[in-house]
């Protein structure tokens, strides 16, 4: 599976939670950043770079593939970045998806600090079950494609925290299917957009559902059910086909046959996407 440009985008929305992994407080006004080595025009693609110029700055390299030279290499970038940043601290890290990648090659290894990314969310998800970046993983480390399926629903919707803003909401979201596609390849988009949807929760449970049904009483509490689910289903599509989302209020405005009418585009954008099996 595809997972390095992923996980440099789940960074890069939410920086902080690399700290998480190393059980670290975040430095506040981090920054996740792609640092050009000026001397050798080299890009680093994972820098997080704290707004305090007295703390480190955190290079990493994200590894799913066996590589010899991985150490080098982080060490190597390491050394430049601190000849560009002569008065900082730099710290090297390695994430490996699994500890089969990890080549655990000396000298490298005492200058780096490894995290095994599968261990990493395993404890985490022990210690916060419910938080976002376990979900977001759900696809990668599931331990079956039977558990993902019975699970996909719920971690899809967790991904939706109140903790985090709405772009980096719709941004994970979009990993978490890029993610299960590629995990379920013989599940079409119809089949995935079904697994997603048809085991939301109840509308009445969650917060979006609660502000229609606040909105709508006095047109009845039963039909501001349904549109909170023409509205959800809208909002997803149009996440997974990475189109200008809608404003939440204008799709309150609308009736159920013009929110039907933009699922069905919606739905026809997304099939038109997918690639033809023979």
């Amino acid at each position: 599976m595809e997972s390095d440009k992923q996980i440099y985008l789940i960074f890069q929305w939410q920086p902080q939670w690399v700290f998480l992994l190393l059980h670290e407080a975040p430095p506040a006004g981090v920054r996740f950043e792609s640092v050009t080595l000026k001397s050798i025009e080299k890009r680093v693609d994972a820098a997080w770079v704290p707004a305090d110029a007295s703390l480190a700055i955190l290079v990493a390299e994200f590894q799913g593939y066996d590589d010899n030279l991985i150490y080098v290499r982080i060490v190597q970038e390491m050394a430049m970045l601190r000849a560009q940043y002569p008065k900082r601290e730099v710290r090297g890290l390695v994430f490996f998806l699994e500890s089969r990648f990890d080549p655990d090659s000396d000298p490298w290894r005492e200058f780096v600090q490894v995290i095994y990314l599968d261990e990493a969310l395993e404890q985490l998800s022990r210690e916060q079950p419910d938080h976002p970046m376990v979900a977001v993983f759900a696809p990668l480390f599931a331990s079956s494609e039977e558990v993902l399926e019975t699970e996909a629903a719920e971690c899809y919707n967790r991904i939706d925290s109140p903790e985090l803003d709405r772009a980096s909401v719709a941004g994970l979201q979009g990993v978490f299917v890029s993610w299960l596609m590629q995990r379920l390849p013989y599940k079409g988009a119809k089949e995935i957009e079904e697994m997603l949807l048809g085991k939301l929760p109840d509308i009445r449970n969650t917060k979006s559902g609660q502000d229609l049904i606040a909105i709508g009483i006095q047109q009845g509490i039963e039909k501001g059910i349904d549109q909170g689910k023409l509205v959800g289903q809208v909002q997803l599509l149009e996440s997974l086909c990475n189109s200008m989302p809608t404003v939440e209020a204008q799709l309150r405005s609308m009736s159920d046959e013009q929110l039907n009418s933009r699922l069905n585009e919606l739905r026809n954008i997304f099939s038109a996407r997918q690639p033809k099996t023979q």
